[in-house]
């Protein structure tokens, strides 16, 4: 259904960790074409900034599809995004915690993943926060990985979806044979925050 939404060359903006790139370089610099943009995203307050640099030099109006897989400040990075509003949101979450728990990892600009269970946030914050930016969730893929979220103003956002309620919730399932992350030996209840509250997402 995702891919009745988007055609072929639909403009894509990655937010990815400095961590992944071998060498520094200008985020602006880093589009191997003109239909695919890496941003790297080094904060959160820069974050509008970078993608609206990204989506002018790449002349688009605005990106189709937002995929966000940065190791932590996942949740902190799409509640800071308002220059664009993208139709198709894929974004990493933690599926490690209780789906209906409302938890976040603090945001912290120096945040690595130390590879634990200790990440992100959960599919209850994510649903949260998608519902208040008018997003609705139609898919959570088989691994535990990501969610997928439509902007409700999709055409035909109703017959193309099941509802959001009915969408299945994952436990980790890493590389489809069961693995998770290790738990990091501290007490995870002390670690997270709550989402923010109702219209500071």
């Amino acid at each position: 259904m995702i891919r009745r939404l988007l055609s072929v060359t639909a403009p894509i903006v990655w937010l990815v960790a400095t961590a992944v790139l071998a060498a520094p370089a200008d985020p602006l610099e880093v589009i191997p074409d003109d239909t695919l943009g890496l941003v790297v995203i080094k904060n959160m307050a820069e974050a509008n900034r970078r993608v609206q640099g990204l989506t002018e030099k790449m002349k688009i109006p605005a990106p189709d599809l937002l995929s966000l897989d940065i190791d932590g400040n996942d949740f902190w990075v799409w509640s800071s995004l308002t220059s664009i509003r993208p139709r198709v949101v894929v974004v990493e979450y933690n599926s490690h915690i209780p789906p209906d728990r409302r938890a976040v990892q603090p945001y912290d600009s120096n945040s690595a993943w130390d590879g634990t269970s200790f990440f992100g946030a959960s599919l209850s914050s994510f649903l949260k926060m998608g519902s208040e930016k008018g997003y609705r969730l139609v898919h959570t893929d088989s691994t535990g990985i990501n969610l997928i979220f439509v902007d409700n103003s999709t055409p035909d956002v109703d017959t193309l979806f099941l509802p959001e309620s009915d969408v299945i919730s994952r436990v980790p399932n890493y590389y489809l044979y069961g693995l998770r992350h290790p738990e990091p030996g501290t007490n995870l209840d002390d670690r997270y925050v709550d989402s923010p509250p109702d219209g500071k997402s």
